[in-house]
């Protein structure tokens, strides 16, 4: 027996969600909804199938190959752009050998297949249409003989239901047991996929799919985790869930119930997540709160109003793309390198900070900063102020005094900045943080570029430009920098940084020597 699985739709009614990707390949519980179809299929026993999809065709054929995986062979045709039911059948008439099962790829039909089968063949019809609950409306599943092809109309835009009504052929219908979700709407959408998670435990209080299959690892009852995930201790978990390959969850986050996450997202620290489906390569910000919704990247559909909205703040949600993944390790590595000069100095630290409180009366000030963030998706939001810590150079009265100014020679005043590396303001190595005066003379497109790179604790503008380097200097140094960087250049940079503090700090206190003697 051979399977037809058919789609005609283009998806346009569940954009944005259907932009980049057919709706045969929306994930239901990770798992695109053809493939749903194409295990419905096999478990009973169709094994060889043909795919013929109107959208996208490509896409589905570089997913699903030859169909090894789920256990068919598959193969993968393109109808005409006018063809309907009909005409796809027509087309495929050489094929269609023997009995077959007609299965629509784009929607959710989870049904006992072989209680159909053997309603069909108990029965002289040639065709065998499975009906939805209300035993009227036709759900696009179908059991044909051959015996079919030779009575179809010469319109191949014609839809099979209607040309079989419309011909009065002979036809036995049977009334689905299971379930039938036409992704009509998103609500539609979002059912399945929380559906899908609770079929795992039947509770009676949705309609339960046969035989779930979830792909990934069952960490706990009701809990699926796929593979490379990184998830903080401290996030709280309430089943069902599913979580994707490469997830990272941050600290304090709460998941659940009914939660689908797909692959590469990022939930950050303290976010909360119930009945939500979170689609693959999604950033979901500090403390956002999300309930009955379908987030795409900036895409956020309310899954009872089917209202989709898209943010412009990256804070909030954004695309997770493969660099932030990249930033990811660089932030922890940055944040854990800092951690470790603080510790090591702390002798010096106290040193200096009780020279500073007990001469100029105050411990620290702070000098405000622009630039970038060492994060990814925060980092498309462009340019970010903060008031960077330092030590006090100054007294109360606003004076400069012999300390502070032993402090700015040996750049010891900098020290502090650690803290903004911690805590993630900075980085540890990248473009020189400006003050807001310096960033307002940033202009020009190749001096922007700086901002493609976070503010560092050193860089290529510490180890190369002089300690009185002009603006220009910086900036321009800061655009090869950025066109240039890699993570052995900042490793390079970085282990360059002691000797390049000694260099600077030593032309510094030989210009003052000179000028004291010329006085």
């Amino acid at each position: 027996m051979k399977g037809l699985l058919i789609s005609t739709t283009d998806g346009s009614h569940l954009e944005p969600l259907t932009n980049k990707q057919p709706q045969t390949m929306l994930p239901i519980a990770n798992q695109p909804v053809m493939a749903l179809a194409i295990s419905v299929l096999a478990r009973h026993g169709v094994k060889q199938l043909t795919a013929v999809l109107h959208d996208r065709p490509s896409s589905v054929a570089a997913y699903f190959g030859d169909g090894a995986r789920w256990g068919v062979a598959l193969n993968h045709e393109t109808p005409a752009p006018h063809f309907g039911t009909v005409g796809i059948l027509q087309a495929q008439a050489d094929w269609l050998d023997e009995t077959f099962v007609i299965l629509p790829a784009d929607v959710i039909i989870d049904l006992d297949l072989t209680a159909v089968l053997t309603h069909h063949q108990s029965h002289s019809a040639p065709v065998t249409a499975v009906l939805q609950a209300d035993g009227q409306t036709p759900t696009g599943c179908f059991v044909c003989d051959t015996a079919v092809l030779a009575h179809l109309p010469n319109d191949p835009t014609a839809d099979l239901w209607d040309s079989l009504q419309a011909q009065n052929m002979p036809l036995q219908t049977i009334q689905l047991t299971g379930i039938y979700n036409p992704l009509s709407s998103f609500s539609d959408y979002h059912a399945a996929n929380i559906g899908y998670l609770h079929s795992y435990q039947p509770d009676g209080s949705q309609p339960s799919f046969q035989h779930p299959i979830y792909d990934g690892q069952q960490y706990a009852p009701g809990v699926w985790v796929g593979r490379n995930p990184i998830i903080h201790p401290s996030v709280k978990i309430v089943p069902p869930l599913y979580i994707g390959d490469g997830c990272r969850i941050g600290r304090d986050v709460e998941l659940g119930p009914g939660v689908v996450i797909g692959d590469n997202v990022i939930i950050d620290d303290e976010a909360t997540v119930q009945e939500s489906v979170i689609l693959a390569n999604t950033y979901v910000g500090q403390l956002v709160n999300i309930h009955q919704r379908i987030v795409s990247q900036n895409k956020l559909v309310d899954a009872n109003t089917n209202k989709a909205i898209e943010l412009v703040d990256r804070f909030l949600l954004t695309e997770n793309s493969p660099a932030a993944a990249s930033d990811i390790i660089r932030r922890n590595l940055d944040a854990l390198a800092a951690a470790l000069l603080i510790v090591l100095l702390l002798p010096l630290w106290l040193l200096l900070g009780l020279g500073t409180f007990l001469i100029n009366g105050r411990l620290l000030s702070r000098t405000q900063v622009t630039g970038t963030r060492p994060w990814s998706a925060n980092k498309a939001a462009g340019q970010h102020e903060f008031n960077m810590p330092i030590f006090a150079a100054y007294n109360r009265q606003g004076q400069l005094t012999g300390w502070g100014r032993w402090l700015l020679r040996w750049e010891l005043h900098r020290l502090p900045s650690l803290f903004s590396v911690f805590v993630g303001n900075m980085a540890i190595v990248g473009v020189m943080p400006l003050a807001s005066e310096e960033a307002a003379n940033v202009q020009e497109a190749w001096q922007t570029r700086r901002y493609e790179s976070p503010m560092g604790f050193t860089g290529l503008w510490f180890v190369q430009c002089a300690a009185d380097a002009s603006l220009d200097e910086i900036l321009i140094t800061d655009a090869f920098y950025v066109s240039t960087r890699t993570w052995r250049e900042d490793w390079r940079l970085l282990r360059q940084t002691p000797a390049a503090w000694w260099r600077r700090a030593t032309i510094k206190a030989n210009l003052s020597a000179v000028k004291r003697a010329a006085i």
